[in-house]
Order: C-alpha cells, then structure tokens, then sequence
C-alpha cells in the first residue's frame, strides 16, 4: 500500500498553486490602474486691474496664466471686498464681500455704492481641481498689483453750479460758484467759441466764452477731476449780445438849417441829440420834433451843421457803441449867404 502524505502533499502543492495562479491578475490589475500622484495647479492670474467706469461700476480685468501640462482653465473666481467710506481694511475678510464666477476677462460689478471703498481679486480654477491662491491681505493702493490688490473710491465728483450769465459783444461770462481746490477744472465751449479760465478766488472761479458772432449761442462745458473720484461735466448755455443800431435818415437841409429823422434797432431809451453850427459855432441851433421829423433851425445859409446822436441805453440782449453823427449845409437864399 502506498502512504497517505506524499499525497497530501501533493494536494497542498496544488491548492497554492490554483491560488496563485487566480489571484496573479487582480494584483497586476491593481498595480496598473492605480492612479499617479500630482501635485495641482496654482498658476495665478497677474495684472489685475480695477477700472471705474461711473460711480456705480467696476471692471476687472487680468492677464490670464499659463495652465500646467495636461491641464485647462475652467473658470475664474472674481472677488470683491466693501468696507466704509474711509480706506478698506487690509483684511479680506473684513467688509462685505461677493464672489462671482467669470468664463474670462473682464468682468464687471454692478451697484456698486457711490460712497463706499472696494477691493479686488481674481482667482484661475483649473480643471484638476486646483487654483491659484488667494491673497491673505492687501495694502491700500491707487493701482494695480500682481493677482489683484487694488482700492480705490467711486465716490462723486462735484458738479460745478454756476452764476447768472453776462453777455458781452463776442460771447458771454459766468462764474463756477462752487470752485474746489481738491479738483482740476477743465473747460470747452460749442460753436466755435474759446473757453478760458481767470484766476479763481474762494469759492469762484471766472469763465470767460468768446469768438462768437452777434447773438450766437455757445454751451459752456466745465469738467472736474479729482483722483479717486468720478470725473464730472456741467454744462451752462449762453448767447452773445447784438449790436443796437441808431441810423439817423433823410437828412434836408433848409435856408435855416436842416430836416432829419432817427431810427433805432435795440435802443430801449434814446441818448441825446446835439446840433451845431460849425460855421458860426457860437450861434445856439433850434432842434425840435413833430410827427417824427426833426427840423434844425436858426442857422444862416451857407452854415455847415452837425448832427450827432447818443445811443442811450439799449434793449435786452443788446449793446450800444458810440455815437452816430450826421452832417449837413444850410441853404443859401437866392445864391447868397443870409
């Protein structure tokens, strides 16, 4: 008879044998799928800038990075911080804060406070679950710097308010009432016209509109500027006066002297109208008026006389210049002097 244990033995050598055999792939299996470990990636977006456009908007916008190998951008995360009406605190996590999910650059906030302070920054989402870091704290700045950090106000402007015009022969004048240190003033006129400005004193500043023909009409534009404030226009309308006319007509002489009329354009009261005898200055004229014809008498035949007339005060909207005069010769009685 044979023994037993060499045949258990064999059995046992067997067993693990099968064993071996069945259990060798889902070990190689393993080992294949598993997969590599990575590290993510963080690349960060860089010159971020903050733009306002009116006291009510911001857009940011930044460089995008360059992904890691194999990897995509998947979006961004634009974030922004609120504090008061003084400087934002250099922690982002103080104030009121948003974040919004943007595809690229720019993106842009809206209602945004007139009197509040803001900060952003912008964070790259890859599509290997990594992102660039946020920034822990930020220093208080007028510009931009690398990955975000930038303040600045979107607080008001002042809008310029202005005195009662004055019309001069070119153009006209007016005073901002409400003239700021804090600001630069530029202005520009409509038309044609040049805008100056004089020398400001207190709270006024002098604006001086020319170059314009009579009784043309120019805007007045007056824009302020103030770094961290919005930049605001003001517009003022103004016309240049017309010259007044004073024509003196149909002038007659007579043996004593000489008929004529006056006619006026933008004269509300007439100035004074003196008469003489050039001849004979010492001889006192008559002038006298009668269904709107003057009549000059008491001059000899023969006399030189002169007539000139004030323009007085004129109409509004109008301006007067300097007298209008008028000459003529008495005549003579049957060819001789009287």
């Amino acid at each position: 008879m044979f023994s037993k244990k060499p045949r258990q033995n064999l059995r046992a050598k067997v067993r693990a044998l099968l064993t071996f055999v069945l259990l060798t792939p889902f070990l190689f299996v393993s080992i294949v799928v598993a997969p590599s470990a990575h590290a993510l990636c963080t690349t960060a977006p860089t010159n971020v800038v903050a733009t306002y456009a009116s006291s009510s908007t911001a857009t940011i916008s930044w460089t995008a990075p360059t992904p890691c190998s194999g990897v995509t951008i998947s979006n961004y995360t634009v974030r922004r911080t609120q504090s008061g009406s003084s400087a934002v605190s250099t922690s982002w996590s103080s104030g009121s804060n948003s974040s919004q999910t943007a595809s690229g650059t720019p993106y842009t906030f809206t209602s945004l406070s007139s009197s509040k302070y803001y900060g952003f920054y912008v964070v790259a989402n890859y599509s290997d679950g990594g992102k660039s870091a946020a920034p822990s704290s930020w220093v208080a700045s007028s510009g931009a710097m690398s990955n975000s950090l930038y303040t600045g106000s979107v607080l008001t402007g002042l809008t310029s308010t202005f005195s009662a015009v004055t019309r001069t022969t070119t153009g006209f004048t007016v005073n901002v009432t409400n003239y700021s240190t804090s600001y630069t003033y530029t202005v520009s006129a409509s038309n044609g016209a040049i805008a100056s400005k004089g020398a400001a004193s207190g709270s006024t500043l002098p604006i001086t509109v020319s170059g314009l023909a009579q009784n043309a009409s120019s805007t007045l534009t007056v824009t302020t500027a103030r770094s961290g404030y919005s930049s605001v226009p003001a517009t003022q309308a103004g016309q240049a006066l017309t010259l007044a006319t004073v024509t003196i007509g149909s002038v007659t002489p007579t043996l004593t002297g000489a008929t004529y009329t006056v006619s006026t354009t933008g004269i509300a009261t007439l100035g004074t109208i003196t008469v003489s005898d050039t001849t004979n200055p010492a001889r006192v004229l008559t002038n006298n008026l009668a269904s709107g014809t003057y009549t000059i008498g008491n001059a000899l035949g023969g006399d030189a006389i002169s007539i000139s007339v004030a323009w007085g005060t004129p109409s509004s909207g109008y301006t007067v210049a300097g007298p209008t005069t008028a000459s003529t010769t008495a005549l003579i009685q049957h060819g001789l002097r009287g």
